[in-house]
């Protein structure tokens, strides 16, 4: 009867391991995605598109300015 418990209760524990090991993957996976999100923005650089939409006009026409 014990051994029973026991062959019991070390399946679960053995699944509960699986789903552990699982969820510390994912939660590595997501720091390491926060991580590089960071990297990513210190080299964004935003313009204003104001300055440029003449030449944006001119490229949607099909002019090409000389």
């Amino acid at each position: 009867m014990e051994s029973s418990f026991f062959v019991a209760n070390a399946v679960k524990i053995v699944k509960e391991l699986f789903f552990l090991v699982f969820e510390i993957g994912l939660i590595f996976t997501m720091y390491i995605w926060y991580q590089a999100r960071k990297i990513n923005n210190r080299f964004l650089n935003f313009i204003d598109l104001n300055e440029h939409i003449p030449l944006l006009d001119h490229l949607s026409q099909g002019r090409v300015r000389t």
